[in-house]
């Protein structure tokens, strides 16, 4: 195996070379996690300017936003990826758009929690 395959490298401002020895499913993980996370920042304030949120920065997991949901509540773009790769990664075939859409919907009128 390259190094290159097996961990990342990158350059700490330009001085110092760092590498990272991280496993493809670390790398994935951190992938989904970044998703979820990041649209749990940004469901309270989705369609909002780009001046709102200068005037307002999202710092903190905030709710009853646009949706008007709790803290921290994941949106249908998190749980698309998540039924994107949950079947590959247990063994099983990619999910199409349409079935995917079909599961969340029905997973979202459920509450979310199965």
């Amino acid at each position: 195996m390259r190094p290159a395959d097996r961990g990342l490298r990158w350059t700490n401002s330009g001085r110092e070379s760092v590498t990272a020895d991280v496993s493809a499913e670390s790398r994935i993980l951190g992938g989904l996690w970044g998703v979820a996370v990041g649209d749990a920042l940004g469901v309270p304030v989705e369609f909002r300017s780009p001046k709102d949120r200068e005037r307002d920065p999202v710092t903190d997991l905030r709710g009853y936003g646009t949706y008007n949901q709790p803290p921290g509540t994941r949106s249908d773009d998190s749980s698309l990826r998540l039924c994107k790769v949950e079947k590959p990664l247990l063994g099983g075939e990619v999910y199409q758009l349409k079935q995917c859409s079909k599961e969340v919907n029905c997973d979202l009128r459920s509450g979310g929690d199965e």
